[in-house]
């Protein structure tokens, strides 16, 4: 399956929009969760106080998606014999 470069970015910024919406959406419903005090260098600020199992899970299985779904790119345009 071949999709083109202005498919892809019309795709792509489609998605960024959905989520960013999706963020917009659920503010007020993220607003109950604490954070942590800002301390330069070893916190993020938005990283919670006492994270759940379920919010770990959902962070290491985003990245290792992140991670697979770019590996697989990096395969298949290799693996294209374009030049």
């Amino acid at each position: 399956m071949v999709i083109r470069s202005q498919t892809a970015l019309l795709l792509s910024t489609g998605a960024a929009i959905a989520f960013l919406g999706a963020i917009a959406l659920l503010e007020p419903h993220l607003a109950r969760f604490p954070i942590g005090p800002d301390r330069p260098g070893m916190w993020y600020e938005w990283q919670l106080v006492e994270p759940s199992a379920a919010a770990r899970a959902s962070a290491w299985i985003g990245y290792a998606l992140h991670q697979i779904a770019f590996w697989y790119l990096i395969w298949r345009a290799q693996h294209s014999g374009l030049r």
